[in-house]
């Protein structure tokens, strides 16, 4: 059964407990819902891989990890590893802002404000979009692995 199905089917029976009249077949509904569910610890488990090869390419290239990330330095090493991170992060995954901003302790409007600064400085420091297109492409190799 396909995602869309599954949806169909729920929401058809949805339809008919407000009053509709198309019932659904409790085991259909059961296995739309088993489907979607599966759908979803897929995305969990894939987006957890995809965060942990990030945070192995962020420690190769700038030596921290997400955790030493989290602090409140005001280091320029830390602040642009964690913006490349951010933007790594929101570029590879389906995590919403506010799911990225919880790894680093902030906002999801500081997230926002970061990915966009990062593709604006991308734009015209070629050396800094150098930097994030070789680890783009080294995650996009390992990311194919997953």
């Amino acid at each position: 059964m396909e995602l869309n199905t599954a949806i169909h089917i729920l929401s058809l029976h949805q339809k008919w407990r407000k009053g509709g009249d198309e019932m659904q077949n409790p085991e259909k509904i059961t296995r739309a819902i088993d489907k979607i569910l599966n759908f979803f610890e897929c995305k969990k488990s894939v987006n957890e891989d995809v965060l942990n090869l990030i945070e192995s390419e962020i420690f190769i290239n700038f030596g921290y990890n997400f955790q030493q990330l989290r602090h409140h330095s005001r280091k320029e090493e830390i602040i642009k590893a964690r913006q490349i991170s951010m933007y790594l992060i929101k570029t590879n995954t389906t995590l919403s802002l506010a799911q990225i901003g919880s790894i680093f302790d902030k906002k999801h409007d500081t997230v926002l404000y970061t990915v966009r600064a990062v593709k604006d400085v991308m734009s015209i420091d070629k050396v800094f979009n150098n930097i994030i297109s070789k680890i783009q492409t080294r995650l996009n190799d390992k990311i194919q692995n997953i």
